[in-house]
């Protein structure tokens, strides 16, 4: 069977989302991120409309790879 993953960038602002299959990735579209309630239903909707296996999730690092206050 084949993994889909689906990829999540979240930031304050906007919400980037991308499809991962068989080593390839394309993305997918980005989202407001104003409503976070908005956010997670998109990310329910997609992943089961696509059958999604794994969702994953964008660590938000500085440009030195430290934490920030995201990433906390």
């Amino acid at each position: 069977m084949e993994e889909i993953l689906l990829g999540v960038d979240y930031g304050s602002s906007h919400t980037g989302l991308a499809f991962g299959r068989e080593g390839l990735v394309s993305p997918l579209h980005v989202i407001d991120s104003k409503d976070l309630n908005f956010v997670k239903a998109e990310i329910a909707k997609v992943s089961l409309g696509n059958k999604v296996s794994k969702v994953i999730m964008g660590l938000p690092l500085d440009v030195d790879g430290k934490d920030t206050t995201q990433s906390k």
